[in-house]
């Protein structure tokens, strides 16, 4: 047998404890929470696509007592038992190991490190995957671990040399180790008094407890005193922590040979679970292929999307040209108001302190100001100072907009002012890379990311200006007006709300002299609404109370009457069919919305009522990107950025008005709503300083 051949054994229970915690609330259409599964299910494909082993097996330990706690009834008293949510999981992951026709190993009266300690082949390479570091004791020659540090993403690999870098001895002496120091998660004492620090530095130098004790008389006064008192302990915390390398298993190495899984039959169910996304991550035999790919190409949205791949790569390749010395000014000009603002910061708090240490700023505010602490979230660490913590304080302390402030312009200095020039090529242009959520039919951008520069600030529009035009071109832009109001005017029949588009009227408006507030106000109560907003989130959103946000909505509806029956049509509609579509077909499953959490099926609700309506109209602007690009290109244009409902064209200056105009007509025309699509057109030579273009 090849000593290249790897073995994989899963701490199963450690690592779907781990996915529960690390994810939020998932369940199926049905209502079952699967989160763990989940979590398990991504690090199942992860290690079957990184390590590519050739055999592996997955251990659970049993739900009753072990050795240990008959040795020790404290042992592990000190944890929380989780509840059912995290227990009925356990189930379905056996399930999916079986489809993956992975063997499952488990022993009466022992755990499943002691069952991965006995499974282990001395032949082959093992790698052990785990949530806890109990079985780095076992690292040697042929055994690593590999153990995830923190949520599901950040994982350690530990050979001999890396369990010698942080504990400073071999993996042999961890057990030893342990007895001294003691394993709090496990409730396991150790020698009261003895710290991690003496116990190593005692390991490091007489390597075992019978030496240490031999030695006795070599420690300083105060650890031979601690040593003689709790030696019993010592041995008994020992005993615990070593793994039992003999558990009686029957036990096949070629049973746990990996090719022998059928990819189709997870496939199926994943789709169960609707694990509709993890599907494309099996490996694709032709039956996968077939009968998964094929199946999601049915849709109109389906079929824009593929149409719109290589649009989208071409303008990648493309990028955008920006003015680099200009964006290095700015970011001079941006730091000298920051150091202003932190002086200012520092002179209304009385003192200086690290202003971005969320901790500090949280004893700043909230110990030495003494700022009112009602209605704000607390973490780990103490009172948040995260953005809408902060919103919910202005007004109480002027130092509130200055901070505020201060993390606005520093955001945007080190994300794009200072980021911007470094990612240019030679010809000083830059190339994002777009991806299109398959579920929500959004289009997003990253490295960089120029959906998040904020349209309406000042600073917003100066970091656009920096987006320019080369010689010879100008920007053409092309903006849908209120384009996901006038679709959910066309999904909801409102008589009163498409009248108002047919009249070429200001929605925001209209619902301001209704509501008798302003049109910011308006605009946020507009948008909330199809958000899907409760009276609790408007209220934080503008500032007022829960009686008069709740006021603004039910004066809302009672202007709007048929989008409040809609809205509960769309609540309905998904907790039935468990998904809803858009216009062009597109389906988002939302098996949330039948979750037993109410926040976890609010949040679902929430999607309910915003996804025919947004969703509906990226692919309206997907559909216009398709038709556009093919029709300007024989124009020397071509279309460079695009975010959120707005596209961005490079067009030759003699050619503007024309191609301007092929762009509006077919972006109006691209769909027929029961409201008129309306598309504004202005020019530049720079993305910040565009003027409105009049065509006729």
């Amino acid at each position: 047998m090849s000593q290249k051949e790897t073995f994989v054994l899963i701490d199963t229970s450690a690592i779907v404890h781990r996915a529960f915690h690390a994810l939020p609330p998932l369940t199926t259409r049905s209502g079952q929470l699967v989160n763990a599964v989940y979590g398990f299910c991504l690090i199942l494909l992860k290690i079957i696509d990184g390590i590519k082993p050739d055999y592996i097996a997955a251990a659970f330990d049993c739900p009753t007592p072990t050795f240990r706690h008959k040795e020790f009834k404290e042992y592990k008293a000190k944890r929380v038992k989780k509840g059912e949510e995290l227990y009925s999981q356990f189930p379905i992951v056996k399930e999916v190991l079986n489809a993956f026709s992975i063997p499952i190993y488990e022993a009466e009266g022992y755990e499943a490190d002691d069952v991965i300690a006995s499974l282990r082949n001395k032949k082959i390479q093992n790698i052990i995957i785990t949530g806890d570091l109990d079985a780095l004791q076992l690292v040697n020659e042929n055994t690593k671990v590999h153990a995830m540090k923190r949520g599901l993403t950040d994982i350690v690999v530990y050979d001999q040399e890396a369990v010698k870098k942080r504990y400073g001895f071999s993996a042999e002496n961890i057990a030893d180790y342990k007895g001294l120091a003691g394993d709090a998660s496990d409730n396991i004492p150790g020698v009261k008094g003895i710290g991690e620090r003496t116990a190593a530095e005692l390991i490091k130098k007489y390597k075992t407890l019978e030496r240490i004790y031999q030695k006795i008389d070599e420690h300083p006064e105060k650890v031979r005193r601690l040593l003689e008192k709790g030696k019993k302990d010592a041995f008994l915390s020992r005993k615990l922590v070593v793994l039992v390398e003999k558990v009686p298993i029957k036990f096949n190495l070629e049973k746990c040979r990996l090719a022998d899984y059928d990819p189709q039959k997870v496939a199926e169910l994943f789709y169960k679970l609707d694990f509709k996304s993890l599907v494309s991550r099996l490996p694709q035999t032709k039956s996968v292929q077939s009968a998964l790919f094929e199946a999601e190409i049915k849709s109109e949205a389906d079929k824009i999307d593929r149409s719109l791949e290589p649009i989208l790569r071409e303008m990648e390749t493309t990028g955008v040209q920006i003015n680099t010395l200009y964006l290095n000014k700015l970011s001079k000009d941006i730091n000298s108001q920051i150091l202003k603002l932190k002086s200012q910061i520092f002179k209304k708090t009385g003192g200086e302190f690290n202003l971005d240490s969320p901790k500090q700023l949280s004893q700043i505010l909230f110990v030495r100001l003494a700022l009112r602490i009602n209605g704000i979230k607390r973490t780990k660490t103490g009172i948040s100072t995260a953005a809408p913590e902060l919103l919910k304080l202005k007004g109480t302390h002027p130092v509130i907009d200055l901070i505020i402030k201060y993390r606005e312009l520093s955001k945007l200095k080190s994300t794009y002012l200072d980021t911007l020039p470094k990612m240019a090529d030679k010809k000083s242009r830059i190339h994002t890379t777009y991806t299109q959520d398959t579920q929500t039919g959004r289009l997003a951008s990253k490295n960089p990311n120029l959906q998040n520069i904020p349209i309406r600030t000042d600073l917003g529009n100066c970091i656009r200006k920096a987006f320019i035009a080369p010689k010879g071109f100008k920007l053409v832009s092309a903006d849908y007006s209120q384009i996901e109001l006038r679709v959910i005017a066309h999904l909801s029949k409102e008589p009163r709300l498409i009248f108002a588009f047919k009249k070429g009227m200001d929605i925001h408006d209209a619902v301001a002299r209704a509501l008798k507030v302003n049109r910011r106000v308006a605009k946020v109560i507009n948008f909330g609404i199809i958000y899907g907003m409760s009276a609790y989130g408007l209220s934080g959103t503008l500032g007022v109370s829960h009686q008069v946000a709740h006021d603004y909505i039910k004066r809302f509806f009672d202007l709007y009457p048929d989008l409040r029956i809609y809205i509960q049509n769309c609540i309905e509609g998904a907790r039935k069919e468990g998904y809803l579509e858009t216009l062009l077909g597109r389906r988002r499953y939302l098996p949330e919305i039948n979750s037993p959490i109410p926040n976890t099926r609010a949040s679902a609700e929430r999607m309910a009522v915003n996804f025919p309506c947004q969703g509906g109209s990226a692919d309206i602007l997907k559909l216009a990107m398709v038709k556009v690009c093919s029709e300007v290109k024989s124009l020397h244009s071509k279309l460079i950025l695009t975010v959120h409902d707005e596209l961005v064209f490079e067009i030759p200056d003699k050619k503007v008005r024309k191609v301007a105009k092929i762009i509006k007509d077919s972006m109006e025309n691209i769909y027929k709503l029961e409201v008129p699509l309306v598309v504004g057109i202005s020019e530049g030579n720079s993305w910040g300083e565009m003027k409105p273009l009049v065509l006729k």
